[in-house]
């Protein structure tokens, strides 16, 4: 374990599997080394998913995509 949460399945662990069925068949796997990106700092990478959702932001706007603040304030 690279980091404990008491959150549900919010703990970081070395490695995730993750896998994809289809009626019950294994049709693909994945496997995902945590230890390669695990910042200690911020071990839930909150600061990489702002920076992340913010480029994206900005991709779509010089494209004239909304973002996702303009959709959610018009729905209101």
């Amino acid at each position: 374990m690279l980091h404990y949460e008491h959150m549900g399945y919010m703990s970081i662990y070395d490695k995730d599997l993750f896998l994809e069925f289809t009626t019950g068949v294994i049709v693909s796997s994945r496997e995902v080394d945590n230890t390669k990106t695990f910042n200690p700092d911020d071990p839930l990478s909150w600061k990489q998913l702002a920076k992340d959702l913010y480029e994206l932001n900005l991709k779509n706007l010089k494209k004239g995509k909304p973002s996702n603040s303009d959709k959610e304030s018009s729905d209101k």
